[in-house]
């Protein structure tokens, strides 16, 4: 889907574009806030943005390194966000955001949470969760984490600490090995702290 409309304050100085009071409008949301893009650097300064687009159409609009660092996480649900902060739509290295997220449906590979919240922070590549809760496989979960490439851009590193409260073990170890757990029961209450690539 297009965008059905975008309405902002426009000024060019010094290759810069400045986008004040933009509002962009699409079917599922909408977008409001200042933008400024420095033709310079290749980089959008995001001022008090706050936004109901669905973030695989963001990406789309950035480009193709953003559409594919999204497509391990399943977005099924309405997201609200809240961004500051600087955007390297480039080579990413220049990233300096803050972000409020809240989602439903929203996840990562196999695991779906109805409910989720977190505060991002993106530095370079790097990605840290802070304040995150969830309400999936009928518990609570908070936690931090981070997200980073090493090596190589196609190497990614995650570290999770994790609690959970009153989630359903058969539920969630079917989530986690994409198949049914077979006769489980119980609840899952307890932290964790996991890595990997």
């Amino acid at each position: 889907m297009a965008v059905q409309s975008v309405q902002a304050g426009l000024d060019v100085t010094n290759e810069v574009m400045h986008l004040r009071g933009t509002t962009l409008v699409r079917p599922e949301g909408v977008a409001r806030g200042d933008v400024h893009m420095a033709f310079s650097n290749q980089t959008l300064r995001l001022e008090q943005v706050e936004s109901t687009v669905d973030p695989r159409a963001v990406a789309q609009m950035i480009g193709p390194a953003a559409v594919r660092f999204l497509e391990p996480f399943r977005i099924n649900g309405p997201v609200q966000a809240r961004v500051d902060g600087l955007l390297d739509y480039c080579n990413f290295s220049l990233n300096r955001l803050d972000a409020h997220v809240a989602a439903k449906r929203f996840g990562h590979t196999r695991w779906e949470a109805d409910a989720a919240e977190f505060d991002l922070s993106v530095r370079g590549l790097r990605f840290r969760f802070t304040n995150a809760v969830a309400t999936a496989y009928g518990g609570q979960f908070a936690g931090t984490g981070a997200l980073y490439p090493v090596g190589n851009d196609a190497t990614w590193r995650y570290e999770i600490d994790a609690s959970a409260r009153g989630a359903s073990l058969s539920n969630l170890l079917s989530a986690s090995i994409g198949k049914p757990a077979g006769d489980l029961r119980g609840t899952v209450d307890g932290t964790a702290r996991v890595g990997g690539y």
